[in-house]
């Protein structure tokens, strides 16, 4: 078998690396995954903005996985990354990704993705991965969930 390598998963909006929280909903083989999402029009903030700019809004994402056979959610967080076993595969933090050749999932109906919150990894072995939601107007990745359709 080939050795295991990154790859992007291009799909999802990227997350606040500053407090991206997520929380994760499991049942009957599929999951939902909810994160606080990067707000760009933060950056451009400056004095004398006003409460209403836009870029003061928070809102959620949230990815839905099916056919899951695997979920952990844990460490390593970003400061202990480089020893998660794929690390020298490519794996990067604050990152979607997908795992080629993965020895976790070999049996050619699932895949492997790998989501490197701050604090936590994510990882999950299922039969489809995809953006459920790009934008839920919320704060909190729990509101996220409750609000779509599971």
């Amino acid at each position: 078998m080939a050795e295991p390598r990154i790859e992007d998963w291009p799909d999802p909006p990227a997350m606040d690396v500053g407090s991206p929280e997520p929380a994760v909903y499991e049942e009957r083989g599929t999951a939902w995954v909810a994160y606080r999402c990067n707000n760009e029009d933060f950056s451009r903030l400056g004095a004398g903005t006003g409460p209403d700019d836009p870029g003061f809004d928070e809102y959620c994402a949230v990815l839905r996985f099916t056919g899951v056979e695997s979920l952990t959610l844990g460490p390593p967080g970003d400061d202990r990354l480089h020893e998660h076993p794929l690390h020298d595969a490519g794996l990067e933090p604050y990152s979607f990704q997908v795992v080629e050749d993965s020895e976790e999932a070999t049996d050619g109906e699932t895949a492997h993705w790998i989501v490197t919150f701050g604090d936590e990894t994510l990882e999950v072995i299922a039969e489809d991965g995809d953006v459920l939601e790009s934008q839920v107007d919320v704060n909190a990745p729990e509101q996220a969930l409750s609000q779509v359709g599971r």
